[in-house]
């Protein structure tokens, strides 16, 4: 008998001059502003209140308070459970039912239920006694023909409105809380729908002993005479009347104000409290009922109540339990979420197709350079963009996390390691399948580039899910989300090293490279696709080139003799035809034969005879630095050019390789990642490592700061 009297114990509340301040900062300075005002009232097990008022009165703000799950704003008055200060156990214990919860619209009733149960029930409890418990639920909720179905959503078809509302008080009665605070629950029903939820939930109440308080928005009258008592909040959260539902009559009659015929009382009540709120308040605190309240509330507080009983964990399940169960939930919403696996992994493959198509089978001349790059680095970005495509589901699951959370479903870590691993290895499944799409459609890199590539790539994939989890945690909207996620991209991609050569970026700025996970992977993956590269040079000929040496310098004197007006002496013309003698150095063209040389000595000594008339006596044609008439200079170029054509046909082609002639040549003259890069060793490794560390650690925080932005 006193183990049954022990479970049928419940909690009391009292509460007494109750008030809420909050300072509001704006243009004209910070104010305070008091939105509930001196509330009293009690709240016994196996009975139900109900807080009726207009929008904005302060009903949500008095629930919040006395549920314990309030946040804002500074709190005074003095609030007792069971005539005690409630521990800080109290908020966890109790069940609250928020206007909007979350849920994943992908499971069934009975499976949503079910990880309530396991999440919330006692550790003693067995697997039966949970599934036991979950079918009693279902049974009292009249939900038995929906215990199969999705909970849906927008786009998932799922139970009706009605039964998401009993769905949403079944997750918190598994538990078998001895308190419920609901705010709302029949917003959204039709009067059949919120009285048969109300009936459900109110018989649930008096057979369980549970204590209840409902914010319910003008109800029927149906709804309304439900409940045992009721608290009417008035503008500026004054209390118009605590009590009794079956005293309210008497009490606005006495005010002046009785109930006309055929009208539905508590809607004549809020019309009464609309007309003068000042004074509706002022009235009830002078009434017989009032002080009936006060005497009522010093009573059960004087009470020796028995002690309920209680698990002292805060939360229920240990750390690896908590792991298991969300792991099993994330991988079922997984593989039941089209959008956010089967499509996104069919949407990625199918691009790693259509690059492999683009790039089919490269050219292996020095064109194809280009292209191995334009390769590498998609290999590089890819893992980004199919982290990236994970957020929305992230933070539609973050609002989750944040709703458990706060009911003691579970702790942070797990929640935070569940989604890391699963989103980290989907995204690795996906990548490594672009990889090899990719890789060998190509057709153009060494086989002994692939182990490195797809080391560093895993690396990536990491990494970047680290990324957008770090930068979603600390965002309140989808929109704060990609705004961040683009702008930090643009950055990391400008300082990847594709765009400049990092050897040349301002000191003061170049730490935004050292920082940058892109440029890590950027590099380390172009010279591991590049090292091994070796590529034919083309040929060219060498009149072709001298000719496009000297038709610059033409060009050149055109614009200076235009200039000088065909008088001027410009020293910077004779420079330019002093740059003449570097035909002598084309004798050292990699690849000459002895016979080009010769004849680049014959085409030499042949331009000095005909330009001689031309310069003064005792001019130095070895190297001519004398200041010449702008269109003397002009002259001798013609000559020049003409004596290279008439010698065009003593010129073989040769191959031309300003750079060399292989890939780690090429990276190092142009993209400045040479052999004493660290990016090009196992440095990369360790720091895209730290760099994910460094995510990781800011995903946790920012999911344990971003429970603040349910403010309550």
């Amino acid at each position: 008998m006193a183990e049954k009297a022990a479970a049928h114990a419940g909690y009391t509340l009292t509460w007494k001059d109750v008030s809420l301040d909050i300072t509001s900062k704006g243009m004209g300075g910070t104010k305070s502003i008091r939105t509930l005002k001196s509330a009293c009232g009690y709240a016994k097990p196996g009975e139900s209140l109900a807080i009726i008022g207009p929008s904005g009165a302060g009903k949500t703000t008095l629930l919040d308070i006395l549920a314990q799950q309030k946040n804002l704003g500074d709190i005074s008055g003095e609030i007792l459970v069971n005539g005690k200060v409630p521990d800080r156990f109290f908020g966890k214990r109790a069940g609250y039912i928020f206007t909007s919860m979350a849920h994943i619209p992908t499971m069934t009733v009975r499976e949503t239920l079910l990880f309530a149960a396991e999440c919330r029930m006692p550790r003693s409890a067995t697997p039966e006694e949970r599934v036991a418990r979950v079918d009693e639920v279902i049974k009292n909720l009249r939900m038995t023909n929906a215990a199969n179905t999705f909970v849906g959503d927008e786009l998932i078809r799922g139970v009706s409105s009605g039964e998401k509302k009993r769905l949403e008080v079944g997750i918190e009665m598994v538990a078998k809380p001895k308190a419920l605070f609901f705010d709302e629950p029949t917003s959204g029903l039709d009067d059949y729908g919120a009285r048969f939820t109300m009936e459900l939930v109110l018989d649930y109440v008096r057979r369980e002993n549970v204590t209840v308080m409902v914010v319910i928005h003008q109800p029927c009258e149906a709804v309304f005479k439900l409940f045992d008592n009721c608290c009417l909040v008035g503008e500026q959260g004054r209390i118009c009347y605590f009590g009794p539902i079956s005293r309210c009559e008497e009490h606005f009659a006495s005010f002046g104000y009785p109930t006309p015929p055929l009208t539905n009382p508590i809607e004549h009540y809020l019309d009464v409290m609309a007309l003068d709120t000042g004074r509706a308040h002022e009235f009830f605190e002078k009434s017989p009922v009032y002080q009936e309240n006060l005497r009522e509330i010093a009573r059960l507080n004087a009470l020796e109540h028995p002690d309920v009983p209680h698990s002292d964990n805060l939360v229920e399940r240990l750390p690896f339990d908590q792991f298991k169960l969300i792991w099993n939930r994330c991988w079922l919403r997984y593989r039941r979420n089209p959008s956010t696996s089967w499509g996104r992994a069919f949407l990625f493959i199918l691009f790693a197709f259509i690059f492999g198509l683009m790039f089919l089978n490269l050219d292996p001349g020095l064109s194809g350079i280009r292209n191995r790059l334009s390769v590498a680095s998609t290999l590089s970005f890819l893992p980004i963009f199919i982290a990236v495509a994970a957020v929305p589901q992230f933070l539609e699951d973050r609002e989750l996390y944040i709703q458990e959370y706060n009911s003691a479903f579970y702790s942070l870590w797990p929640f935070w390691i569940t989604y890391l691993v699963i989103e980290g290895l989907y995204t690795t499944v996906i990548s490594t399948i672009q990889l090899v799409i990719i890789f060998f459609m190509c057709n153009g890199f060494p086989t002994s580039s692939f182990g490195p590539t797809f080391g560093m790539m895993i690396v990536q994939v990491w990494l970047a899910t680290t990324v957008s989890q770090a930068w979603s945690a600390w965002s309140k909207t989808l929109f704060q989300a990609y705004t961040a996620l683009w702008a930090g991209g643009l950055i990391f991609y400008a300082f990847s090293g594709t765009q400049a050569d990092l050897n040349t970026v301002q000191p003061w700025i170049r730490w935004m490279a050292d920082i940058n996970y892109w440029r890590w992977s950027q590099q380390y993956i172009d010279y591991q696709v590049l090292k091994d590269y070796t590529y034919e040079c083309p040929t060219t000929s060498s009149v072709s080139f001298i000719t496009g040496v000297v038709g610059g310098y033409k060009t050149s004197l055109i614009k200076t003799i235009a200039a000088s007006n065909d008088t001027a002496i410009v020293a910077g013309a004779s420079q330019a035809l002093t740059a003449l003698n570097a035909l002598t150095l084309m004798k050292s063209i990699p690849g000459n034969t002895t016979e080009t040389s010769l004849t680049l000595d014959i085409i030499i000594a042949g331009l000095k005879n005909q330009t001689l008339p031309l310069y003064a006596a005792g001019t130095n044609l070895s190297s001519i630095d004398s200041l010449i008439p702008a269109n003397s200079l002009y002259g001798a170029v013609g000559l020049i050019d003409t004596q290279l054509k008439a010698n065009s046909s003593v010129f073989t082609a040769q191959p031309y390789c300003p750079f060399g002639n292989n890939g780690a040549e090429w990276l190092a003259a142009f993209r400045g990642i040479g052999g004493d890069q660290p990016a090009i060793t196992n440095w990369a490794y360790f720091a895209n490592i730290m760099l994910f560390l460094f995510f990781g650690t800011m995903t946790y925080c920012g999911l344990w700061f971003s429970r603040r932005y349910r403010k309550r």
